[in-house]
């Protein structure tokens, strides 16, 4: 079995990881209205963020209940848990919004301070707790000491490829893949097993986000046809509800300030859902597979990459703000004074307001 390093370049520099998936445009995007074809199903990479002739999107309301799916869990011991650990980087992307804002510089931490061996490929992004302490998951989950040192590893067998989300008392959420059956796990700081979730779809590509009273949303689906669901589990590893999608779930939820629950997937509609009870609020068609995660701007705005190439700003109601082409790629971030980041090779640097763009490359990056 393969072995990867794992380089560190500071910690602060581990905001800044980026992992864009050639399989992102490996295709002719299809432009239609059709929902894509499952064969062409193919196993996703990751997307990790930026730390920091069109298609009209249009929106759908729905007032139907959806089924709620209760799951049985492993224990039902009750679980002391709240919102996410106000820490340097407490899961993917930052913050529950998916910002990527990094409190921190990285201007001048640009030489390896040390590296990681991890068993397996290191393909999610890390964690990082209020002690410094740095969670990233290969085969198993390593918790490493801020020297590089290891701290502790927890064994799935099988790989994480999701970011760990980490709450407020120090528990770790994450997912697994290509299990005989896929558990989100929830993990004492110490390394212990508090308990595992088994989900009724395949894979858990899609990284958890942690509400304000504990509850841990996140994406799953996989499997020929494929299924999807976005899920909520109670901070005790018992079900809240299931929506279950026509497509895999890949994107990680982000939660807005009303605790509206975005979620993008494979069968091209972000989705926005009520945090009570998993009902629809509404949904919104872009031209092709959401892979990528949402992240939402200080005005409620949510952004969303889709493989119709485009970035879609979506007002708070579902309806469509603006869209601009980026060339698909890794999941949208937002700078401090509201500037969105994406793209593919070429990174866009795209104004709020307007969705006008400026593109970056090498032949012409302004030098640091």
């Amino acid at each position: 079995m393969n072995k990867k390093i794992l380089t560190v370049v500071g910690i602060t520099i581990l905001f800044l990881g980026v992992v864009v998936s050639p399989m992102t445009l490996g295709y002719d995007v299809d432009t239609s209205e059709e929902q894509p074809d499952t064969d062409r199903y193919l196993y996703p990479e990751y997307y990790d963020c930026y730390s920091v002739d069109e298609i009209d999107g249009y929106v759908e309301y729905q007032d139907t209940d959806v089924s709620i799916d209760y799951k049985p869990v492993e224990s039902t011991k009750p679980l002391d848990a709240g919102p996410p650990m106000d820490s340097p980087w407490p899961m993917y992307c930052h913050d529950v919004r998916h910002t990527g804002r990094s409190p921190y510089s990285t201007l001048d931490t640009w030489d390896e301070i040390w590296n990681f061996e991890t068993y397996g490929w290191a393909e999610g992004g890390p964690a990082i707790d209020e002690d410094g302490t740095i969670y990233i998951g290969a085969y198993s989950l390593y918790a490493v000491y801020p020297n590089g040192t290891l701290k502790w590893e927890f064994n799935t067998i099988f790989s994480i490829v999701s970011t760990p989300a980490i709450d407020e008392n120090g528990i770790l959420y994450f997912g697994i893949i290509y299990g005989d059956t896929n558990y989100l796990y929830a993990v004492y700081p110490n390394g212990t097993l508090k308990w595992k979730y088994p989900t009724a779809t395949e894979y858990i590509f899609s990284s958890p986000a942690i509400g304000e009273d504990g509850t841990i949303y996140f994406g799953s689906g996989g499997g020929y046809p494929s299924t999807g669901s976005i899920n909520a589990v109670y901070p005790n590893g018992s079900s809240k509800w299931e929506f279950n999608t026509n497509h895999v779930v890949y994107s990680s939820p982000a939660i807005g300030d009303d605790g509206t629950v975005y979620c993008g997937s494979h069968d091209t509609y972000l989705y926005a859902l009520y945090p009570n009870n998993g009902t629809l609020k509404w949904k919104y068609k872009t031209g092709d597979w959401i892979r990528t995660s949402p992240c939402i701007a200080d005005d409620g705005t949510i952004y969303v990459v889709s493989l119709d190439y485009f970035l879609h700003a979506i007002n708070p109601d579902g309806s469509l703000k603006w869209k601009t082409n980026v060339g698909a790629g890794t999941s949208p971030t937002i700078g401090q004074d509201g500037t969105i980041y994406a793209g593919y090779k070429t990174l866009h640097a795209i104004y709020p307001n307007n969705g006008s763009t400026r593109k970056y490359d090498n032949a012409i990056a302004p030098k640091l």
